[in-house]
This record gives C-alpha cells, structure tokens and sequence, in this order.
C-alpha cells in the first residue's frame, strides 16, 4: 500500500466559484486581486521520503478571473521547488520548514507573498529493509519500507552527519530484557561493520547508540574484523569473523537491565582441539523462541570437519553459552550408510548454508496423566563433500536434554538436485524454518536465480537479475508481539534481491507464487526495482517489534 499524506491547507476556493463573495468565513486576507488563507499558526507534518500534495491556498477577489494571468510558485525555505496550483513533492530530510507562496499577475506584474508556513518533517523509517552500500569509499544506509519506497542516505538525513568509511556489513538484534514484560526482546539495535570503525545503531532512530570497540575487553576491536555473521540469544552475543574466528559477549541475568554490561573476549573463543568457522547459522528470528532447541547459532568448523552448537546461557558458567558438539548418539541409532556424521564430516569439507525445522512431541508418560513437550529440531545444510564440487543436503535431527547434552535420533544425506549449478560464488539463502516455508532459493553464482522444495529437491528457475547476484535478503513473516505495538503480519513472503549493479529487486515468493512457479507460470513475482545503490554490502529488515523469519 502507498500512503500519500494529501495535506490540504485549506480548501481551495474555486477559480470560479459564487462563494468566493463569502470571503470572512473562509479565513480570507486580502490583498489587492488575490488572497492567501492565514496560515501563520498553523503547521503540518509530513514523512520524509514520502510523496505528499498540497493544494495551493490562495482565492481571486473576481469571480471571473482568467488564472491563466497568474503564475503560483511554491518556495521550500527559500528555494524554489515548484510552480502550479497543487504542490507535489517529496522531502528527503527530517527537520521544520517554511513554505512560502509567491503569485504574479502576468499581465500587471503585481507580485503577491504568502505568510510562511511551517511544515514538519518527520524522520521516514519506522521498519523494513536497511540496506548498507559503499559510494566512493563512504558507508550508505538506504531504506526500503514494507509498501515499497525508497530512501537514500537516510543516516546522514537523520543526524546531519556521515556514517563512516569502509562499510563490509550490517547486522540487527534485540537487547533482552530492555523492555520490561516483555518476555521475548526489547529495544532492537543494528550494528555496522566498517573500517572506520563499527557502530551500534538505535534502529528506532538510526542514531548513533555505541562503538563496537567500546564492547570488547581490549577498547579495540580486532583489527580488520570482517562480521561474517552475528547472533544473540538472552544473555549472550556471538560475532563470527571472516577468518573463522568466534567472539562471544556473556551479559548475565544480574546486568538484564543494562544489557550492555560484559565484553567480547579480547581473544577469540577457543573450541576444544580449535576450530576456523567457515558457515554459521543464525536463528534468532525464529517465530518460536523454542526453535532448534534453544541452539541460536549452529557453526560449522571446517578445521575439524564438524558441527556446533552454540545454548545459552550455561548457568553454572559464568552465563557464557553452552558448546554442543553433536558427537552423542542415541545408543539404539544406526547411521545410515553413505551418511556423514556431524562430527566428522571428511577432510576438504565445507557448508555452504545451513537452516532448521523445529517440530514438538506431546508424550504420555507411564502412571502421568499429563503429558510432556518435547521439542526437538532437524538441521538442514548444503554441503560439499570433501571441498570436490561433490553438493549433498545433509539433514541430522536433535533432540535435546540439555545444552551439552544433544541426541541425534535420525540422520540423512540427499544429491542437491543441480549440482552444475552451484559454484564458490554461489548464494543461498536457506529457510529460517522448514516448517512455516519449506522452499529454500540459491544462484548459479551469476545473474539467475532458482527455488528448491527441501522435501522433494524439485527446482524450478525463478528470476533472472540484470547483473550477477551478490546477497539475498527475506522478509519476516509474523511479529510475536504483533498485540503489543509490534508489527502487523503483512507484508510477509518477500524476497530482495541484490546485484553487482547496484539494483535491489523485490520479489513476491508467498508458496501460492511458488506453488505457480512449479506450475509454469511466474507471472507474479516481480514486484519492484530499486537502483544506484553503489556497491551494496549487506541489508537487513529492522523492525520496532521482534519478527520471526520464514
């Protein structure tokens, strides 16, 4: 939906209209031939980057005046920004500005000046897509709203001033417990990863909330830290780095009210036997708080050839996360043969994205007569057996009875279903979970795009970008706290795309869509291209309420 504000100075008398003699009960001054309506105690609000109409106040002492003697110019704090009788315009700035009128008689050169106007801009995001880019060496952030209009360079509109330089990527979470009776999350806040520095970000505000370096034990951060990945989970944050290295922040239940308290450890996190992270999945989206078992974070460690899960908090541990390394089998299960164990996935090889499923038990136990909930969760990921081109998707499904102790009940290994496909420069962006959308998408690591069905590994071609595709980005698709002030349902099932160009396209993937795509029919997908966004480093979806992600 677009929202146009019509603000309506007055209603505009009619070039040729009979009540134009009434002129006292329309507010009227005169001025010689023409009148403004007073509007010097009044002021309007309107949203930056949102297209607005004003009808131009001004009325003819004669009825039978030609207006076509008359020229109106619309002036924005002294800056001429269009002639007519209806304004239509768009302001990219937050601020209050004066709206001045100017009318000339063509014919006896009499100039008449309207009393300023005060027009109120407020600042134009409030949730959707925050795209971060590099223009000439300087961090960008745009922003796309959910009714698809654009914004760019929105941070310096807000606060006057430049993010910084270098940008390599952005990330979005919550801080627990910042708001209180909430039992979810509080007060979202985005993180921008650059080389000038990185900063935290009020993403109610998109002002300037803290430097990264102020969160790591050292006051630095890591010289040259590329944020691969981020995640958090109650008490705890986790940053994994391009070179395969893990930063965790324990923050703990006694700091829950200022949850800023705790560092990132000056070194690494160092995994038993070591490890280099080379794919994360993070799932602290999920629309249940519950979803793989709690596990926030799976990682995957190409130095051992093995998963791991980060659980959090561990209580008897300084509230640092509890490490799950998957290595304890159910005594009765048998690995199916060709499968890989998760703990020894074979030398040479790597992840390329991983998803989950959660599902829920209700068991009856002997002499209870209530019965138990047991969560339990399946992870999927895309592999590449022995780092050869060799593609499986690999699935293991958990049960958990605590946060060190995970049973694996059921593994499996399937050819991913277009292995010429796939390549190192491939994107894929799994499903949040399986279970509200069971469709992941992926590249052929240039300008086409394709959907998967995880159950069948039926594939269908979907989009063709204008240039090699280099991030993928979904939409939520419901807000826990949706009757909390948080964030309506809609708009859900979108999908941004991202090319070399500088375009973001904004596709529509809802399963009906999908559903047509595998029936021959892709009528429906595009919705809208964005352009000249520079070299586009990451995006997210920011939101004022917590947002579970298909």
């Amino acid at each position: 939906m677009k929202f146009i504000f019509n603000l309506v100075f007055c209603f505009s008398v009619l070039l040729f209209s009979s009540c134009i003699k009434d002129l006292g009960n329309y507010d009227y001054a005169e001025v010689n031939s023409v009148s403004f309506k007073d509007m010097t105690d009044d002021s309007y609000s309107v949203t930056m980057g949102r297209e607005f109409s004003i009808d131009a106040p001004v009325g003819f002492e004669k009825e039978d005046t030609d207006t076509s003697d008359f020229r109106i110019d619309w002036y924005l704090d002294g800056k001429k920004i269009a002639s007519g009788t209806k304004l239509v315009y768009t302001i990219n700035k937050t601020g209050v500005f004066t709206l001045v009128l100017k009318v000339t008689d063509l014919k006896g050169g009499e100039v008449y000046i309207s009393e300023p106007m005060q027009l109120n801009v407020a600042g134009g995001f409030s949730w959707g897509w925050i795209i971060l880019s590099e223009e000439e060496g300087r961090s960008v952030l745009s922003y796309i709203s959910p009714d698809l209009y654009c914004i760019k360079g929105i941070y310096e509109d807000v606060n006057g001033s430049g993010l910084g330089r270098d940008p390599k990527s952005i990330w979005y979470y919550f801080v627990s417990g910042s708001i209180p009776g909430f039992y979810v999350g509080g007060k979202a806040k985005i993180v921008i990863n650059q080389g000038s520095g990185g900063v935290t970000l009020d993403a109610s505000t998109l002002e300037p909330d803290m430097l990264l370096s102020s969160e790591f034990s050292t006051g630095t951060e890591p010289p040259g830290i590329v944020m691969k990945d981020f995640a958090n989970k109650d008490f705890f944050y986790s940053i994994v780095d391009s070179d395969g290295n893990v930063y965790i922040k324990p923050v703990g239940f006694d700091n829950k009210s200022i949850p800023y308290y705790g560092t990132y450890s000056s070194i690494p996190y160092e995994f038993d036997g070591g490890g280099s992270i080379g794919c994360s999945g993070s799932f602290m989206y999920m629309n249940s708080n519950e979803c793989a078992s709690c596990d926030c974070q799976i990682l995957y460690d190409e130095r051992n050839c093995r998963f791991i899960g980060l659980y959090g908090p561990a209580y008897d541990d300084d509230y640092f996360p509890a490490v799950t390394y998957f290595n304890n089998y159910d005594e009765d299960f048998e690995l199916p043969a060709g499968v890989l164990p998760v703990n020894d996935m074979g030398a040479g090889t790597k992840v390329l994205a991983i998803g989950p499923y959660e599902g829920m038990d209700l068991v009856s136990l002997p002499g209870e007569t209530a019965k138990v909930i047991y969560l339990w969760s399946r992870y999927y990921s895309v592999i590449d057996v022995g780092g050869t081109g060799n593609y499986y998707v690999h699935s293991w499904l958990v049960k958990s009875y605590s946060g060190t102790n995970h049973i694996i009940t059921d593994s499996d290994q399937r050819p991913f279903p277009a292995p010429e496909l796939l390549n190192r420069k491939s994107i894929i962006k799994m499903s949040a979970n399986f279970n509200i959308y069971k469709y992941f998408f992926f590249t052929d690591g240039a300008e086409n795009l394709y959907v998967c069905n995880i159950e069948t590994l039926d594939y269908k071609f979907i989009y063709k970008a204008k240039s090699d595709i280099t991030y993928i980005h979904a939409s939520p698709v419901t807000s826990v706290f949706k009757d909390y002030g948080g964030n309506p349902e809609y708009p859900d099932f979108r999908l941004a795309v991202c090319c070399v160009n500088g375009n973001i396209d904004i596709l529509n993937v809802r399963e009906s869509e999908i559903v047509k795509i595998y029936e021959g029919d892709d009528s429906g997908l595009f919705l809208k291209k964005f352009d000249g966004f520079g070299t586009i480093k990451g995006m997210i979806w920011a939101t004022r309420g917590f947002e579970g992600e298909y």
